[in-house]
């Protein structure tokens, strides 16, 4: 009976262990896609492009809200330099990441609601290159603020 009981005793330790250091690293990858997407929307802030595009793939694809599609990290590094010295300097986000999914360990799509005078979601799919998250692709869709997500928006923006 003894040998019975050390069995499931070990069997259940295993399975604990297992689940246990499974959740971490899963949580440490979800965190580390987290900071991926937050340090853009930091660049955002500050009208950093460089920042903004540090987390960016070298032939990254972007869709934006007005389905205007661009490739490529030097390319959107110098929309945004224009952007954010001219329409945009005054622009700032205020963003909530909705949902982290992983399609596979290295590959993951993020949904980040973005509030600024306008609502946008946007759903970037992620990789894992050389130790680090990037944006490989992502795709903006405008939505009309409901009231009491525009709160405080027209303070920060002005």
């Amino acid at each position: 009976m003894k040998k019975y009981l050390y069995f499931y005793l070990s069997i259940v330790f295993m399975s604990y262990t297992s689940i246990l250091f499974g959740q971490s690293k899963s949580s440490k990858e979800d965190a580390a896609v987290r900071e991926a997407v937050t340090r853009f929307y930091d660049g955002w802030n500050a009208h950093d492009a460089g920042k903004m595009v540090s987390v960016y793939d070298d032939s990254v694809d972007h869709i934006n809200a007005f389905a205007e599609w661009r490739t490529g990290r030097q390319t959107m590094k110098d929309e945004l330099i224009t952007f954010h010295a001219g329409p945009g300097k005054d622009s700032y986000k205020t963003i909530t990441i909705e949902k982290v999914k992983f399609i596979k360990p290295d590959v993951v799509m993020a949904i980040v609601r973005q509030i600024s005078k306008v609502g946008n979601l946007g759903m970037y799919i992620l990789s894992k290159e050389t130790g680090n998250w990037l944006i490989v692709s992502f795709a903006n869709v405008p939505y009309t603020l409901k009231p009491t997500e525009a709160e405080g928006v027209e303070k920060k923006q002005n």
